[in-house]
């Protein structure tokens, strides 16, 4: 099966990518820890927090990965994971296989679509997600900032605490991602060891995602 996977264009471009990113990513000290965030409540009234604790990569070390990353977000692109992961589902040759990437893609898109609960620090009405939150961030100052409303409400929280926390979640989110990335090509590597793929599928079933550590912030109910 990996030779049939191999022989396609588009899916030996992906395996390339990641590999290629895979070595940037080890090349980020913060990359290769678990990332933390600490908020403090500092005003109740006017509901306002501080950070007093962030470990994560610095903005030219964290460039440098993202721009790696973008291709496998960017729709039409032949590495974009939604393609990729439907040309690879298509080729499978067993159940098992098919299971494993079925894993892989839900677990994806799972971490793409998921809004966790401290995005409601971000006052940012446009990001109801993790894929608006890259968005956000690609199109409004990582990259080409051609879409002016993004750019306008980066802009307005620029030097703000919720600038710091939105750009703590775009980097640990496509952190995550990447994770699933990485594991989609590990799962086409192993499509001909049944033994790999079946720990591979008992390891999925159980999977949330790496995680981040750091305390939850203190939650009051905001008007």
């Amino acid at each position: 099966m990996l030779e049939v996977y191999e022989s396609n264009a588009d899916i030996q471009s992906f395996l390339d990518a990641v590999a290629h990113l895979k070595k940037i990513e080890e090349s980020i000290p913060a990359l290769q820890e678990e990332m933390s965030l600490t908020l403090e409540l500092v005003d109740a009234d006017e509901f306002r927090y501080d950070v007093t604790n962030e470990t994560a990569p610095g903005l030219n070390d964290f460039r440098s990965f993202v721009t790696g990353y973008r291709q496998f977000h960017l729709k039409g692109d032949p590495t974009h994971f939604g393609y990729i992961s439907g040309v690879i589902l298509h080729d499978a040759n067993s159940e098992l296989l098919k299971d494993a990437i079925l894993r892989v893609k839900g677990l994806f898109n799972d971490c793409l679509n998921s809004r966790p609960m401290s995005f409601e620090l971000l006052s940012l009405p446009s990001v109801k997600n993790v894929n608006d939150l890259l968005d956000l961030f690609f199109n409004g100052e990582t990259f080409h900032r051609r879409d002016k409303d993004k750019v306008a409400a980066l802009k307005n929280i620029e030097g703000s605490i919720q600038y710091r926390l939105a750009n703590f979640f775009y980097v640990v989110h496509t952190a995550r991602l990447f994770h699933w990335v990485k594991t989609l090509s590990d799962v086409v590597r192993a499509s001909d060891d049944d033994e790999k793929l079946t720990l591979m599928v008992a390891d999925l079933r159980n999977a949330h995602g790496p995680l981040v550590q750091g305390s939850e912030p203190v939650r009051r109910k905001i008007a």
